[in-house]
């Protein structure tokens, strides 16, 4: 028998390279704002030994669920598949997040919160983990003053609770001779967030650029535009005059 109803919100919980980041959401959709803050909590992912991490992560979760008993609401977590997660890696190289693709952290970490959910009357709701990351920082970082994981974890939050991401209108306006048709239909999942995620790695726009959105979108236009098939024929075709013009004389 579950005490936690979405009438009252959800705990969304981001697990990411270093950090293991919740935040609590409201049936609006929108976070809850306690003297002038969100509710928001941050732990490192533990590095020491099993025993040591199994701990740790036992602590993490009896907090998560004390809120959740707070606010007597679920808590959403991301259904990750590690095998598609490793072929993405966020932060190339590091130690602790290779570790946590293994699978250790977050299998022990998911089965801690199960167990300690259940006895506590909390329901825990695993969904889809698709551009989770991309979405909260185009969306919501800027918006709410959050980072990057803070603000992926408020788009698995809005997910539980049945909210649908659409691609901003200032992203489309901006950049919709870039999208296909094809891209936007279903609120862009079916391809345009993606394109959004591979124009920001293109570009190498790192994630503290997307708090002034106005900027990076003048930048990624520019950008787009230069690598257009358009203005590269243009100028293929100012190559040939220019040759000719020589040869003549």
């Amino acid at each position: 028998m579950y005490i936690s109803s979405l009438k009252n919100g959800c705990i969304g919980i981001d697990l990411n390279a270093e950090t293991i980041d919740i935040i609590y959401i409201k049936r609006d959709g929108n976070p809850l704002r306690f003297q002038g803050k969100q509710v928001v909590l941050t732990w490192a992912i533990p590095a020491g030994t099993t025993g040591q991490n199994e701990a740790i992560l036992r602590d993490i979760v009896c907090e998560i669920v004390r809120l959740a008993e707070i606010y007597q609401c679920p808590i959403a977590c991301e259904n990750l598949d590690f095998s598609a997660k490793k072929s993405q890696l966020r932060h190339s190289g590091s130690k602790l997040y290779n570790r946590m693709l293994s699978g250790f952290i977050y299998d022990k970490f998911r089965s801690f919160l199960v167990v300690r959910a259940e006895k506590y009357g909390i329901e825990v709701k695993f969904v889809n983990p698709y551009m989770t990351s991309v979405i909260g920082m185009v969306k919501y970082m800027a918006k709410y003053g959050l980072n990057s994981a803070s603000s992926a974890a408020m788009v698995i939050a809005r997910r539980a609770l049945g909210f649908k991401e659409y691609i901003p209108h200032s992203w489309l306006k901006t950049l919709s001779p870039f999208f296909a048709p094809e891209d936007l239909k279903d609120g862009g999942f079916a391809g345009g967030w993606r394109k959004i995620s591979n124009w920001l790695r293109k570009y190498s726009i790192r994630r503290p650029r997307l708090f002034q959105p106005d900027t990076v979108l003048r930048f990624l236009k520019d950008s787009l535009i230069e690598d257009s098939p358009k203005k590269a024929k243009r100028k293929r075709g100012k190559v040939t005059v220019t040759s000719t013009l020589v040869e003549t004389a």
